[in-house]
């Protein structure tokens, strides 16, 4: 089967099990998302010194691209979030069980109904991911999705998770924490946590952990991987993270500690903290 046969079949099948719109210009935009995904990737030194001084630029592309593919392919009635992150894994050749992970939610807010999602990036060499991550929002405008915002590009980031809080803290915001592994080399690895807080206009970072080991990772927590860093509650989060009291074993640290914060409109609070032991 040619490659273009491959692209149309792929589309199609999302197109009966979601309210996805089969046109030929979407399979362009396919390719062309896969070309310059191919570009962020290296294996040689030669390589190598291309994508730095290119992968700044081909990523603004490629998100681009993913935009406009996103706005022709997706209709604007959609009731769930799943045909969204169907379309992009496909787009982005991601599996289920890979390290890369799309998300999508739905923002209710007072002006509108916005379509915000997380896109994972795969970038770098064979060895150590370099990968980059960028939330985005959509509006319905005229049939279709149109950008409406973004947030800056969140690098050298892995295994995107994400989860909405249970309550916004702010009336007409929609508040969500991110989380992905950022020393994929090291196990357990260090976690990046932010909370984001978007207004239907612009993505603001309402908080990320204390800066506690700076030499290794700025702001970030050990955790045995990104969905295990937090947990969301009613009326905010916990934190999870692992932690050595010896001091001799860091990478079999057999304590959790469990950072309770209650979220409000001048950011989380910490109301309480517990430890557990590992299992």
């Amino acid at each position: 089967m040619s490659r273009p046969r491959v692209y149309l079949t792929l589309l199609l099948g999302l197109t009966c099990t979601s309210p996805l719109i089969a046109q030929s210009r979407s399979i362009r935009r396919i390719s062309e998302i896969r070309r310059l995904s191919q570009q962020l990737r290296w294996v040689d030194t030669a390589q190598s010194g291309e994508y730095e001084r290119t992968k700044a630029v081909i990523t603004q592309r490629l998100l681009k691209e993913l935009d406009t593919y996103l706005g022709e392919s997706l209709r604007p009635d959609l009731m769930t979030a799943e045909p969204v992150t169907q379309a992009m894994d496909s787009a982005l050749e991601y599996k289920r069980g890979d390290a890369r992970h799309n998300v999508a939610f739905f923002a209710d807010l007072p002006t509108a109904r916005l379509l915000v999602v997380g896109i994972e990036i795969t970038r770098g060499g064979p060895a150590i991911p370099e990968d980059a991550v960028s939330f985005r929002a959509y509006k319905a405008d005229g049939g279709r999705w149109t950008l409406a915002a973004n947030s800056a590009v969140w690098e050298s980031a892995t295994d995107l998770y994400a989860q909405q809080l249970t309550s916004a803290p702010v009336k007409g915001q929609f508040w969500f924490l991110g989380s992905v592994i950022v020393t994929p080399s090291q196990a357990p690895p260090m976690i990046a946590i932010r909370l984001y807080a978007f207004d239907g206009v612009q993505f603001t970072m309402a908080w990320m952990p204390t800066d506690s080991r700076v030499q290794v990772c700025q702001h970030c927590v050990q955790a045995a991987e990104p969905k295990e860093s937090f947990t969301v509650i009613p009326d905010g989060f916990v934190v999870n993270k692992l932690f050595d009291p010896t001091g001799h074993a860091p990478h079999s640290p057999n304590i959790v500690i469990h950072d309770q914060f209650v979220t409000t409109a001048g950011g989380p609070t910490k109301v309480k903290s517990w430890r557990t032991e590992r299992r």
